[in-house]
C-alpha cells in the first residue's frame, strides 16, 4: 500500500513541475512576441510608417494614447487621427534612429504591459539631437493576436 502512495505522490509531483515548466516557456515565448511587437512599433515610428504603427493597435473605443503634457486621445479614431498628423511631422527629424532600451514586460491572463526608455537620435536643421522618452503601454491578446490598447510616450526636452 505504501509503495502505491509513493508512486502516486511522485507521479503528481512530476506532473505538477512539468506543467509549471511549460507555463514558464509559454510566458517567455509570449514576452518575446510582445517585445517584438513593441520593437516593430518603434521601427514604424522611425520609418514614418503610419499604417504599420496603426496596425498594432486594437480598433476599440477603449484604446488610449497619452502623450507629453495634456495630450490624451481616447478611442481608436482619435489615436488614428493623432498619428496621421504626428508621424509626418517627424519627417523634419533627419537621420532618425530610435532605440528601445531594455523593455520590461509583464504578462498575466491575456494582458501584457511594458515600460522602457526610448533613445531618440536625429538631426534637426543639421544639428544632431539626442533625446530620451519614457515609453509604456498595455496590450491585450484577442483571438491569438496581441494588440495595443494603451500607449504613453513622453519626450523630455532636447
Amino acid at each position: 500500500m505504501n509503495i502505491k502512495r509513493y508512486f502516486v505522490l511522485i507521479f503528481l509531483f512530476l506532473i505538477l513541475f512539468s506543467c509549471i515548466k511549460r507555463r514558464e516557456i509559454k510566458v517567455e515565448s509570449e514576452k518575446n512576441t510582445v517585445e517584438g511587437i513593441v520593437s516593430e512599433f518603434v521601427q514604424g515610428l522611425e520609418q514614418l510608417d503610419v499604417e504599420k504603427v496603426l496596425g498594432f493597435y486594437n480598433k476599440s473605443p477603449n484604446t488610449i494614447l497619452i502623450g507629453a503634457g495634456d495630450e490624451f486621445f481616447r478611442g481608436y479614431d482619435a489615436v488614428e487621427n493623432y498619428y496621421r498628423e504626428f508621424i509626418p511631422s517627424l519627417s523634419k527629424w533627419n537621420n532618425r534612429k530610435f532605440v528601445l532600451i531594455e523593455p520590461k514586460i509583464r504578462i498575466l491572463d491575456g494582458v501584457a504591459w511594458f515600460n522602457s526608455q526610448l533613445k531618440l537620435n536625429y538631426q534637426q536643421n543639421e544639428k544632431p539631437i539626442k533625446n530620451d522618452a519614457r515609453f509604456t503601454g498595455v496590450l491585450i491578446k484577442e483571438e491569438g493576436t496581441w494588440r495595443l490598447v494603451q500607449v504613453h510616450l513622453s519626450l523630455s526636452s532636447p
